[in-house]
């Protein structure tokens, strides 16, 4: 079979493919003139709503009513110069940079090709 039968052929199937699925996965197989079943309705005009017609609280819960007060207090007993005073509005994320990884061996001097301004780090890795 030559390449141009090959492609005709693959063209054929996949052009009844995409005309038979469709119209397979679309018809309904109810009998002709039997009215389509009603499925539950789903409204997306109220947010938060549970299918039983309650809104839903999404607020935290009272920090008493998830931990005991043994673990409140381990949780809370750190040094007071680990952690800042801050106020309960307030959020505050402590972190690092990480360093810049530099490959080592014969790679470093293609690292150091790409990152020209970066190449000392080459001689003076992180540790």
């Amino acid at each position: 079979m030559s390449k141009a039968t090959k492609v005709l052929r693959n063209s054929l199937i996949l052009l009844a493919w995409g005309v038979v699925i469709p119209a397979a996965w679309g018809a309904e197989t109810l009998a002709p003139g039997t009215p389509a079943p009603t499925g539950p309705k789903v409204h997306f005009a109220v947010p938060f709503q549970a299918s039983d017609g309650h809104t839903l609280d999404l607020k935290a819960p009272d920090i008493r009513a998830v931990m005991t007060a043994e673990e409140l207090t381990a949780a809370t007993s750190a040094a007071p110069d680990e952690f800042e005073t801050i106020g309960p509005e307030t959020v505050a994320v402590h972190g690092a940079p990480q360093p810049v990884y530099v490959p080592g061996g014969f790679a470093a001097l293609y690292w150091a090709a790409i990152h020209p301004l970066s190449a000392w780090r080459i001689f003076a890795p992180v540790q």
